[in-house]
């Protein structure tokens, strides 16, 4: 894990599951959370840049819940009740990211 880009309007975090994924998470300063997978070539994968807006109601300064936006109900509509949360804990320097669809835990990943 790694930033690869930290600027005053999204920061990119590169995430790699070896040999499984590579992603790419985006967190715009405008709340907004998107995931950005690419080929081995670099090119975008035709299943990208799908995310959400931060919930207000359920995020804090170091947490934040994103619902599946329009785009991302469109693009893959599996997905359309997908809810993805990152959560910085400063005391541990941990990132978490969780992903519910329908209210139930699918995937949690947890970095150091």
């Amino acid at each position: 894990m790694g930033f690869l880009q930290k600027n005053i309007r999204k920061n990119r975090l590169k995430v790699n599951l070896y040999p499984i994924l590579s992603i790419t998470y985006i967190v715009f300063k405008q709340r907004l959370f998107k995931h950005d997978h690419r080929n081995e070539d670099g090119t975008p994968d035709s299943i990208s840049y799908y995310g959400g807006l931060a919930n207000s109601a359920k995020s804090t300064p170091y947490s934040q819940s994103f619902p599946a936006d329009a785009f991302t109900a469109k693009l893959i509509p599996a997905v359309a009740t997908n809810e993805w949360s990152i959560i910085l804990d400063l005391t541990t320097n941990m990132f978490d990211y969780m992903l519910t669809r329908d209210n139930i835990y699918v995937f949690m990943l947890a970095l150091i």
